[in-house]
């Protein structure tokens, strides 16, 4: 199956996205909790916020052994995990601050638009929590039907796509991601992929793509 392209119209039952990079940018209320974590923990690690960005998409394990690759990979996943854990009330605590949060214009408003004639879903490498509070920041927890979290170790973003369309009687399902992780997610579980050029994820080759978050109502009216 190609899956950057649909052949016919008005064919799929479901629209998924990403977070990061997709629907938001929270990296540096990410970057300043665990800073703020390890800081407590009496850590003297120094990353920026860049470098915290080119690892959002991957899973926890990945930035432990990213940011703390001078301890034991045991001891390094265990504090990014820890870290993890602690992001999401701390971030919830720099909500007042500007420029912590950042959701892409006209999300709120789109995908109120599009819950109107698609089921809405979110799978995502975030923890647990994370696209919750996306949610309840962006107003949009009326919007998203359901939610597919990183957590089972081994378990890839496609495996989570798969079981999310399973759970929800999904045949043929759109997923709107920005980088090359997602769409290999999608290629998985055979889901077709819309490349959101905004985000995170560099270059990535594909025939269905958007230039901002509003860009989706008009695609999605031409091809389904």
């Amino acid at each position: 199956m190609d899956n950057n392209k649909l052949e016919e119209k008005n064919t799929f039952d479901g629209i998924i996205f990403d977070v990061d990079g997709t629907l938001w940018d929270a990296v540096p209320a990410v970057c300043q909790a665990w800073r703020d974590k390890l800081a407590e923990k009496g850590y003297d690690y120094s990353f920026s916020i860049g470098e915290m960005k080119a690892l959002f998409g991957q899973q926890v394990d990945t930035f432990g052994d990213v940011l703390f690759s001078d301890l034991p990979v045991k001891e390094r996943r265990a504090l990014a995990h820890e870290c993890c854990d602690y992001q999401i009330g701390r971030m919830r605590e720099l909500t007042a601050r500007e420029n912590m949060f950042y959701v892409y214009p006209g999300v709120a408003k789109t995908l109120k638009i599009l819950s109107q004639k698609y089921p809405l879903f979110v799978v995502t490498n975030a923890e647990n929590g994370y696209t919750q509070l996306f949610m309840e920041f962006a107003g949009v927890e009326d919007c998203i039907k359901d939610v597919e979290h990183a957590g089972v170790p081994g378990r890839t973003k496609g495996d989570n796509i798969k079981i999310l369309m399973e759970r929800n009687g999904m045949k043929k399902a759109l997923y709107v991601g920005d980088t090359a992780g997602d769409q290999k997610a999608c290629q998985e579980a055979g889901c077709h992929f819309i490349w959101a050029s905004y985000g995170f994820g560099g270059q990535v080759e594909s025939d269905l793509v958007i230039h901002s978050f509003e860009d989706l109502v008009d695609l999605l009216d031409k091809i389904g």
